[in-house]
């Protein structure tokens, strides 16, 4: 886990994988809980407990609210309809961006080596992570995927996932016995249905930590 100046880092590194066109390899070092969390061979949560709240709250940086094609995918990934909503017990809640913001979506220049990261950047006092901050390098997923937009939606998938909590896992090896969730550590713009769910290993996770 690259940890510097105390946020919790996790990234999509670039790459190039063998299973088709717009596929990148995602990579990330994982440091395991062990301050209270439960002892097992696939920890919950990855680093940090997310702050449960009222809401799953989230908003966009001005920076990203330019780009009205990742603003409706970031919708899409938490709303009601297919998105964190309609596949666990959290609520989403869009907002302006605050303190008080759970998630806040931003464009970021990763310098090539990523196409997302999650980053805590405020505990609460009960030491759960109260912020989180989703850096999109859009210019890298355009220049790298051959349909931008299904990668997108599969990033923001992924890092989401991160901010509730869920690690992620090398292709092959999904703790479900199947390569059928975002949280899989590739990038592909096939826009399969896969590429915007948690699957049951994670939503498990999720909705007993959010109840």
């Amino acid at each position: 886990m690259d940890q510097k100046a105390g946020q919790a880092r996790r990234r999509g590194r670039r790459g190039r994988g063998a299973m088709g066109v717009g596929l990148a390899v995602l990579t990330v070092a994982v440091t395991t809980m062990t301050n209270g969390g439960p002892a097992s061979a696939d920890p919950y949560p990855n680093e940090w407990y997310p702050d449960k709240g009222t809401y799953h709250s989230f908003c966009f940086t001005l920076a990203f609210a330019q780009h009205s094609g990742l603003v409706s995918r970031a919708r899409y990934s938490m709303d009601n309809n297919d998105g964190v909503e309609a596949q666990t017990v959290v609520d989403t809640d869009e907002q302006s961006c605050s303190a008080a913001t759970d998630v806040v979506f931003r464009i970021g220049d990763l310098h090539g080596k990523a196409y997302g990261s999650t980053d805590c950047v405020r505990w609460n006092g009960n030491g759960y992570c109260d912020s989180w901050a989703v850096d999109i390098d859009w210019e890298v997923i355009k220049q790298d995927a051959v349909n931008d937009g299904y990668a997108a939606r599969f990033t923001l998938c992924h890092e989401i996932g991160h901010t509730l909590g869920v690690k992620h896992y090398p292709a092959g090896s999904s703790p479900d016995g199947a390569t059928n969730s975002c949280m899989l550590s590739l990038l592909t713009d096939t826009g399969a249905a896969w590429t915007r769910s948690y699957g049951a290993h994670h939503r498990s996770h999720i909705n007993n930590w959010f109840a």
